[in-house]
């Protein structure tokens, strides 16, 4: 089995999955509707389950599933097709014309995101989490609360289902307590690198966490709220162990505020921290990734974070089809920005919404290379784009996965 990226043409949202073999399966956000939109014409229920492997016992599952930030339009159907319990209490003879649900092995969160936007349904009423994006954060707590009742060293300690993966820093108690006391084992903060092996521990993937951001001050918590507290990763996939990888770069909905940040932050090695052969474009190629609003122009610092390309590298648009209006997103004013960035090249630059047939959108599958990078798959595209992939490794404490 090859090594692949997925997207999804889910309109206006993302799911993206990357299976590496039958090593390991990561689902980063899911956008699983029942059915068919004006903005999004396909269901993709079907050939997400398709592409999922199974279990012994018949169940379809992820090895990992991570939410980059809670918004209904990256964990849409999350309650209804992701097993969100204890794994004991997997229903495996659900009712006539219903899925089992995905079985989820271990779940990559950031508590930073639900705990601000938690502060702001407390301050002003307005900030309500919908029905997903709580079943999410309720099974995080569960898995949190499971580990520290278990006396687990780390997640190899804990049972299939019960696992997870704290990304970033979280905010402190109302007592001042740090929240992540005793979670050494399953957090991950900023610029540490989970790294995956298969069996024979050649290493297939690894993930940086990028963001979410901590604040300096009031004013700068509430820049980093909502959006700009989403998941930052760059991944490494590792297509012949620890040869030349595979450079991607997932940003969730983080706008300008974030990658100007990051740019100050990462400024002496941005094309270590940052660079990527395939990036998925944040907020759905949203001009917010740019600039603060429709009328400015690109921020130079925010614009040089997104610009860390290596080779000939692609963007993918998880959006609706792309046009020369005033929408945003997407935003055809962003998609001529990152044109720039990747030398105008339009056969580097994919929109799901319109992928292959702008009627019903087919998955944009890249096959992982061991020489060329994320390639668009040659079975599925009528064109192939190699890339050159230079080495740069990074360093972080392992996560061996099993």
């Amino acid at each position: 089995m090859g090594n692949t990226l997925t997207f999804f043409p889910v309109g206006n949202g993302d799911m993206s999955l990357i299976k590496l073999g039958d090593d390991f399966t990561l689902l980063i956000d899911c956008n699983l509707k029942d059915e068919a939109t004006d903005s999004c014409p396909v269901v993709m229920v079907d050939d997400l389950y398709d592409m999922l492997p199974e279990d012994d016992d018949g169940r379809a599952y992820v090895d990992a599933f991570m939410l980059t930030h809670p918004d209904q339009d990256h964990c849409l159907g999350a309650e209804k097709y992701l097993h969100l319990d204890n794994p004991d209490d997997f229903d495996d003879d659900p009712g006539e014309d219903e899925r089992n649900k995905i079985f989820v092995r271990e779940l990559w969160s950031s508590p930073l995101v639900f705990r601000r936007l938690e502060k702001l349904r407390k301050d002003n009423k307005e900030e309500e989490l919908c029905e997903d994006a709580k079943a999410i954060w309720a099974e995080a707590r569960r898995r949190v609360a499971a580990y520290k009742e278990s006396g687990a060293e780390s997640n190899s300690d804990m049972d299939l289902g019960d696992r997870i993966l704290i990304l970033g820093d979280d905010l402190k108690s109302d007592d001042g307590a740090d929240r992540l006391d005793g979670l050494e084992g399953i957090h991950f903060a900023r610029d540490e690198v989970i790294a995956i092996s298969n069996d024979v521990g050649e290493l297939l993937f690894e993930g940086a966490v990028r963001a979410p951001l901590t604040a300096e001050d009031d004013e700068d918590e509430e820049l980093l709220t909502k959006n700009n507290s989403s998941i930052v990763m760059q991944i490494k996939v590792y297509p012949d162990g620890e040869e030349a990888p595979n450079w991607l770069l997932f940003g969730g909905d983080a706008g300008v505020e974030v990658w100007k940040r990051l740019h100050d932050a990462y400024e002496d090695d941005l094309s270590d921290r940052l660079g990527y052969e395939l990036l998925l474009a944040p907020h759905h190629c949203s001009w917010s990734v740019f600039a603060v609003s429709s009328d400015k122009d690109a921020d130079e610092k925010a614009r040089a974070a997104l610009s860390q390309t290596r080779g000939n590298a692609k963007i993918v648009s998880s959006s609706k089809p792309i046009e020369d209006n005033e929408d945003n997103p997407p935003s055809y004013k962003a998609k001529m920005e990152y044109l720039s960035i990747i030398g105008r090249v339009e056969s580097r630059f994919r929109c799901t919404g319109s992928y292959k047939n702008e009627d019903e959108p087919e998955p944009l599958t890249y096959e992982l290379t061991k020489k060329g990078g994320p390639t668009e798959d040659e079975k599925k595209t009528h064109t192939s784009d190699l890339a050159a992939a230079g080495i740069v490794s990074l360093t972080g404490k392992e996560r061996p996965h099993g």
